[in-house]
């Protein structure tokens, strides 16, 4: 017997069972909507965070093993190296790579990074990147004295020069002639 407003009722036993089994039910979809909540909010803040360079760099281990990346490490690779607006329009992609040069030692003064003979820009002391195609002549112009450069890297698709390729001279100095992969 069970008293509900000044009454008694009779209730059988299931009735009870039944009405505590929805409300467990309840609890449950209640703490499933927070967590799946919770998570959600978890993932969206770790996304927001990992637009930055040093949360990323704390948050995984291999950019904390290779160090700065390229685009920081040199300067100027993030601008164009070469204007594509001067291709022929072709009905096959054109295949290019990247060379990344740096002066050794001391710089004499400005030096140009010539490719096939047209001067398409300085090459600072830390060094600089250049996009290159198939066939590729890539000289450097130096006024100032006698000029050390090395390949410091290439891309992937670039099967000469190899890195570690290097030159040495004064005036209009041949670093390398590309071929691709």
């Amino acid at each position: 017997m069970l008293k509900h407003g000044g009454m008694e009722v009779d209730c059988p036993p299931c009735d009870l069972e039944d009405e505590n089994e929805r409300r467990a039910a309840q609890r449950f979809e209640r703490r499933l909507s927070w967590a799946l909540a919770l998570l959600i909010a978890f993932v969206a803040l770790v996304q927001w965070a990992m637009r930055s360079f040093d949360v990323r760099r704390l948050l995984n281990e291999s950019i904390r093993l290779e160090g700065l990346p390229l685009i920081v490490e040199v300067p100027g690779s993030a601008e164009p190296a070469r204007p594509w607006l001067d291709l022929p329009p072709s009905d096959e992609r054109v295949r290019t790579g990247m060379l990344c040069l740096r002066v050794l030692g001391q710089s004499p003064g400005e030096a140009w990074i010539l490719l096939n003979g047209t001067p398409i820009r300085t090459l600072p002391p830390e060094g600089a990147v250049v996009t290159v195609r198939d066939g590729d002549r890539v000289e450097v112009l130096s006024a100032g004295g006698e000029i050390g450069v090395l390949i410091s890297s290439v891309s992937s698709d670039v099967m000469s020069p190899f890195p570690g390729a290097w030159a040495r001279g004064s005036g209009r100095l041949e670093v390398c002639a590309v071929e691709l992969k």
